[in-house]
């Protein structure tokens, strides 16, 4: 009964995980890498706001309209994610 056709195949399914890349990043280190971030796109959220016009109505005592605070959100995490995105394409994390 050496050749049964209903058989599943025998194969070792599980992946092999090397210790050495498997290995996570401490608090501290993730704590750093989240500063980092923030200091990323701080510049860049500020810079939208003056293109945009956004600091002469802050200027002019008028708040900014809601609409317009959630598009410099929108605009700002797009380039956030643009800048994290070809990090993790090319060494496979943030």
């Amino acid at each position: 009964m050496e050749n049964e056709i209903y058989k599943t195949p025998d194969a070792d399914l599980e992946p092999e995980i090397n210790q050495s890349s498997a290995e996570l990043a401490s608090r501290g280190s993730r704590l750093v890498a989240s500063i980092i971030d923030t200091l990323i796109i701080f510049p860049v959220s500020i810079l939208l706001l003056y293109v945009t016009g956004g600091f002469e109505n802050l200027s002019e005592s008028q708040s900014l309209s809601l609409l317009y605070t959630i598009g410099i959100a929108v605009v700002s995490a797009i380039i956030f994610l643009m800048i994290n995105g070809k990090i993790m394409l090319r060494d496979g994390q943030a």
